[in-house]
């Protein structure tokens, strides 16, 4: 079943023995999900419970999405104290341990960054886009990037196929991969929203949308939306080929990013030297594409992306740059 706003459970456990009291397990669980248990006695119900999480960099902001449980490890079965998708079995195959930290370096965005685009369906204007790095929050085990994408047809185009779409990742803000993936879709008669959580240490993503709900991942694997962000802190050379391990919609697969060319283009925010670069990608995103997607970005530090072009269900969408703000100081 789909749920909109609840967390995967990101759950481990550390054996705990004493003679006067059940066996323990330390269960991190959704705060939404958690029967709460009062730690001193596990049978009764607690008022409150902890949801204290790591200390992050000063200035983030925090999810209090997980909580710190003790239950019965007797109980444990109980579908009523864990979400479905991470019984006792899925634990037990999924084993914690996978995961070393890696260090990205990334010179090209920051908090701050925000990027409006005119959307131009077809030859018509068909309305705005946005591209933001709009905070950080700790988000299944790691400090992350926010990184929000909207999308909206203007009066117009809404008439006869509107669209509200937005997404937003969460991207460990070290390693430069995703850990959380929130997509809400809104195109014509089209919806879809869906939510992906990534646990690198037990190579596992979860999906809300029970087709997809459990996947095998690599680690540091991307989302639709990391990618691009990935791939701007990236060294492009014209000729070559980036290839990324990425999840979309229950499955994972390498997406080869081709160099093809420098050369100059003018959209309404200036004029600008780029790469043209082409994700092999067929998936969901801002809108649905259906055939091959182009980006230009510019060829400095920031490498922004300046100009999308995509084939969308009817026609084409291109997207090109208005306005840019970065969250580095130039």
């Amino acid at each position: 079943t789909e749920n909109t706003s609840i967390t995967q459970s990101n759950i481990m456990h550390t054996s705990k023995s004493d003679s006067s009291k059940h066996e323990l397990k330390n269960v991190e669980i959704s705060a939404l999900d958690a029967v709460r248990v009062d730690k001193t006695n596990p049978t009764k119900t607690a008022s409150s419970v902890s949801t204290e999480q790591p200390e992050a960099a000063t200035g983030s902001k925090r999810r209090t999405d997980n909580l710190i449980a003790y239950i019965p490890e007797h109980e444990m079965e109980k579908s009523e104290f864990i979400r479905r998708d991470f019984t006792p079995d899925l634990i037990e195959q999924y084993p914690t341990g996978n995961f070393s930290p890696r260090t990205v370096k990334n010179t090209s965005w920051e908090i701050g960054e925000h990027l409006v685009f005119d959307l131009t369906y077809s030859f018509y204007n068909a309305g705005t886009a946005t591209m933001s790095v709009i905070g950080s929050e700790w988000v299944n085990g790691g400090e992350c990037y926010h990184i929000q994408t909207t999308a909206r047809s203007n009066d117009f185009i809404s008439a006869f196929y509107k669209v509200r779409d937005q997404v937003d990742s969460y991207i460990d803000k070290k390693g430069i991969f995703s850990r959380r993936l929130e997509k809400r879709l809104r195109e014509g008669g089209y919806e879809s929203d869906r939510f992906v959580d990534f646990y690198h240490d037990r190579l596992l993503a979860l999906n809300t949308k029970e087709k997809y709900a459990i996947t095998n991942i690599p680690v540091y694997v991307q989302d639709i939306l990391s990618s691009l962000y990935y791939i701007r802190t990236l060294d492009l050379d014209v000729g070559k080929t980036k290839e990324i391990e990425v999840y979309a919609d229950g499955q994972v697969y390498t997406l080869k990013v081709i160099v093809h060319k420098k050369e100059k283009i003018e959209v309404p925010a200036g004029k600008f030297t780029c790469y043209k670069v082409e994700p092999v990608l067929k998936s969901e995103g801002l809108f649905r594409q259906k055939g091959r997607l182009h980006v230009w970005l510019t060829d400095d530090q920031y490498k922004v992306p300046v100009k999308m072009t995509s084939k969308v269900v009817i026609g084409s969408i291109a997207s090109k740059l208005i306005s840019y703000q970065t969250g580095i100081a130039q």
